[in-house]
Formats: structure tokens, sequence, C-alpha cells
């Protein structure tokens, strides 16, 4: 039984492969309806022009055809639909989507049915004009601990963006894309894409670089800093003072004294062992306090 199996092996798988030549040949000539997309691609929009509102960036549309054609299109095919700005005007522009601006491969027989969404677009266009506005870091996570972020500079600070007249005034600043700090430790920089707002805008400056300044904290106690009552004279804090550690820049920590930290209490909260909150400078980090609790009692 094996032996025949074996016999004119080649012949055998010619002839099977004839055979599932000749039935892809005979199932691939039959028509089908299938739906398809296609990317707009605009054309001749007048240079003092410039679209500011999103529109729809595909065309699905029907179209009938042999199997073979369609496995070709899906393949190698990459039709996309051709649209003509030359004689769009300020304002609103609407243009109805015609079926022979589809461009379909060479090696048709493609039967565009219809369009079949959107079957209209309504562009929003507006005269260009320039302006320059600034750039603005966007920066996600923490310094890794005992660092503070002392320098952020950026190169260029500013660039020259192009939009619509109406568009353009809202518009104050531009943002990189994000960085994230939290993995380094030491100074760095980093080239970073700009992240254009919505509404058509562009500009010749893809990209900026951010160089990032750390520093290290410091840590200073302050002694005698005084607690203050808030809410009836009738009560007293004890004690009156209490030592507080902090943290922040070298040029921060040096000049700062007691007298610089505030410390509160509320009279409402009257108990044996009231937890302090504070009132700190711009940039110091609260520590620790001794002792951490204080005690608020009626005078006697």
């Amino acid at each position: 039984m094996a032996k025949w199996i074996f016999n004119n092996i080649s012949l055998k798988i010619g002839s099977i492969i004839i055979a599932v030549l000749l039935w892809f040949h005979v199932a691939s000539e039959r028509l089908v309806f299938k739906t398809e997309e296609a990317p707009i691609k605009f054309r001749n929009l007048p240079e003092n022009l410039v679209i500011v509102n999103n529109v729809d960036r595909d065309v699905s549309f029907q179209i009938k055809t042999k199997v073979k054609q369609l496995i070709l299109l899906n393949l190698f095919g990459h039709p996309y639909i051709n649209i003509d700005l030359s004689e769009a005007v300020p304002g609103t522009n609407k243009i109805e989507l015609m079926e022979d601006w589809i461009v379909l491969p060479s090696w048709r027989p493609l039967e565009i049915i219809r369009i079949v969404n959107p079957k209209e677009l309504l562009l929003e266009t507006e005269n260009v004009v320039m302006k320059m506005v600034a750039v603005k870091t966007v920066i996600k996570g923490d310094p890794q601990e005992g660092n503070y972020i002392k320098k952020i500079t950026i190169e260029p600070d500013s660039i020259m963006l192009i939009g619509g007249k109406g568009k353009i005034k809202k518009v104050k600043e531009i943002e990189t894309d994000t960085i994230y700090i939290s993995k380094f430790k030491d100074d760095f920089k980093v080239d970073k894409m700009l992240s254009m707002p919505d509404g058509g805008f562009s500009s010749e400056t893809k990209q900026v670089i951010v160089s990032i300044v750390f520093e290290k904290y410091i840590t200073k106690i302050l002694t005698g800093v005084k607690v203050i009552l808030k809410g009836n004279d009738n009560y007293e804090i004890y004690p009156e003072t209490i030592d507080v550690s902090v943290a922040g820049p070298k040029n921060l920590i040096r000049s700062l004294s007691s007298s610089d930290i505030k410390v509160y209490v509320d009279v409402k909260d009257a108990e044996k062992g009231i937890i302090p909150y504070f009132n700190l400078p711009e940039g110091i980090v609260f520590k620790s306090c001794k002792p951490q609790r204080v005690e608020v009692r009626l005078r006697e």
C-alpha cells in the first residue's frame, strides 16, 4: 500500500497542485460586493488658507469585483480619494464626494458602486497667519528622593506657529511631549517633539532641547519655633515652642530662620495630643517636629 502511494510521487504532487490552482481560478472568478476604506488626500489648497477643523480622514466605499481582484486589492491596492481644494474659500466649504475621485490600481476591473460614508465633507478654513509663542515643558513624576528641580531651560524657548487667523489667537504656548523625570537622578538633556494643538497648526520647528538641572535638598533644624493658637484667648498651648526639621535648596535653607516657619493649632481641637499644621515658605519641605504633638488647655 505504502509503495503504491510513493509511485510516481512527483506526477501525483503536480496533479494535486494543478487541481488546487484550477479550483482557486474557478472560485476566484466569483463576483462579490465589498466595502473598502480609502484615505483622503487633499491637494491644491490655496497657500493663504489652512484647514482648522477635524474632518474624517478615511472614506468607505462599496465595490463590485471578482474575488481574485479583491485579494490583489487588499494585498497591493492602496486606494485613496483625491480631493481638489483649489476653489476653497475662507469659512465653511461643503464638498460632496464623488465616486470618480477614488484612485484605484491600474490592474482593475474594480467597479465602484457607491460611496458609503461620509458622503460629504464640511471643511472650515481660515487665512494663514504666523505668531511667536512660548514653549512649555510637560513634566510628570517626582525627582528621586533628596533632589529637586533647580532649573529648566528650553532651546528654543519660543517658536513661530503657523495657523488659522481665528484659531491662533487662543494659543498662548505650545507644550512638549511628556518628560518623565522619576528615572533621572543626574542633570540631563533630552530632545522632545512639540505637541501641536488641534486646528491645523504647524511649525518649521518640530522639536526642542530640554535641559533639566537637579540640586540636592539639605536639612536644617530650627529651634524655638513659636506655636500659634487660632481661636479663643482663654486657652494656652503647651509647649509654646517646638523644634522643626525642614529640607530645601541650599540657597533657601541658608537664610531660613525660625520666624519664617508658621506653626498653628486650632482651639476647637482642644485636647491633650494635637498635631500642629504648618505654613512653610515656597520650596521648603517639612521633615519632622519635636515634640510631634502639643496640648491645648484652658488658662488658669
